[in-house]
């Protein structure tokens, strides 16, 4: 069953979250190399300092304030490649209430 869930889901974040993050790089002004999908079960999404993003298709599971909280995490690693005070600002720009989904994130698990 697990395969086919992976098959399922895999085959949803390719359709909407291409588009999603797509919309929301232009929206933004963000650029990223390459979209990656993921099943691991020990992160949503991650960034690449070549500007490769992977996104987890468990994130298919998220409720879509959520989804988008992820992108935009991921977004702005592109322009700072670290947890650091001023990638936390840069979230904040487009995420004001980003401290309120960072808590949310914490009832979901990336494992599928």
């Amino acid at each position: 069953i697990r395969r086919i869930v992976v098959k399922i889901l895999r085959k949803q974040a390719k359709a909407y979250l291409s588009r999603r993050i797509d919309f929301l790089a232009e929206k933004y002004d963000f650029k990223f190399q390459k979209l990656r999908f993921s099943h691991t079960g020990t992160r949503w999404g991650s960034c690449s300092s070549s500007g490769t993003i992977s996104l987890n298709i468990a994130l298919m599971n998220l409720p879509h304030h959520l989804i988008d909280y992820v992108i935009i995490h991921e977004l702005c690693h592109t322009r700072q490649m670290n947890h650091s005070r001023k990638f936390w600002m840069e979230v904040e720009k487009y995420y004001p209430n980003y401290k309120k989904y960072v808590q949310e994130m914490k009832q979901f698990s990336p494992n599928i």
